[in-house]
């Protein structure tokens, strides 16, 4: 929808709704009532705010609605940041979404394992069921983690955000997710995928201590990863399933190139590069 578009594309430019209504000469109130869905601009100026911002009027025009609900655990970074990665979350997914509509799919949910540590839990036991939900013992070839998390039914998005970001975790539409940061080495991608995990699936005592929740979390992750031993490290990771459903589409004349272009948010010619049918 329009008014989310907006806000997703000004603080992806790092603008505050003053700063946006100054560059194109109008009220900040204005910015406030379209982000809301309060009142729609006019033709003029949405091409300002387009122009603006650096985007096709097109981008403005990406509609879904993904329900999007991220772990309530306390950000590290500015409240710019914070909310950018809130409205890129839900950009995702309203682009994820709108594509299995046109596909026609509905994606099944996998019970999500209620796991509860308290403090007679043992580490090596909770991680064992997270490894069991996720299916790493039942690999048959090295893949990568991300791969293994997107096949058991943990849904994967990289966001090009401030560096200060790493990750988040969450639910859409009932079904969890990981949000990483794009620009994460391999390495990084791994502890920050498996924390994030943890995040996700375990509920605390809370008779539990905030340092030795830290403890216990830090405990696991490293437990996690060294489980990983299937797993592909060397490749390159990162999430897939988008793209290819949306090459999926384009071959099955359902989509235009030009319309999985701005599913996915990229340029023309990368899709012409990833079509190669």
């Amino acid at each position: 929808m329009f008014c989310r578009n907006l806000k997703y594309y000004r603080l992806k430019n790092r603008l505050t709704t003053e700063e946006l209504a100054e560059r194109i000469g109008i009220k900040s109130d204005c910015i406030l009532r379209y982000e809301a869905g309060m009142e729609k601009p006019d033709f003029e100026t949405v091409r300002k705010l387009s122009y603006g911002l650096g985007v096709n009027l097109s981008d403005f025009l990406i509609s879904g609605g993904a329900d999007v609900v991220i772990c309530t655990e306390e950000d590290d970074f500015d409240a710019i940041t914070s909310a950018f990665v809130q409205v890129s979350i839900e950009d995702y997914f309203d682009r994820f979404f709108t594509l299995l509509d046109i596909l026609g799919v509905k994606m099944t949910r996998n019970p999500i394992p209620d796991i509860a540590y308290t403090s007679l839990s043992d580490s090596q036991e909770i991680c064992r069921r997270i490894g069991l939900f996720i299916g790493i013992e039942q690999q048959d070839s090295p893949a990568g983690f991300l791969e293994i998390l997107e096949n058991s039914g943990i849904l994967i998005v990289a966001l090009e955000a401030d560096p200060v970001f790493s990750g988040k975790s969450g639910t859409v539409n009932g079904f969890p997710f990981i949000a990483l940061n794009s620009s994460l080495t391999n390495e990084q991608i791994v502890k920050v995928a498996a924390k994030e995990l943890v995040s996700s699936l375990v509920s605390w005592d809370e008779t539990l201590s905030k340092n030795e929740i830290e403890t216990k979390k830090a405990e696991m992750i490293n437990i996690l990863i060294s489980m990983l031993d299937v797993v592909d490290l060397q490749g390159n990771e990162e999430p897939t399933m988008f793209q290819e459903l949306t090459i999926h589409a384009i071959s099955q004349g359902i989509i235009s190139r030009q319309r999985g272009a701005e599913l996915l948010r990229v340029p023309y010619e990368m899709m012409d590069k990833l079509c190669v049918f």
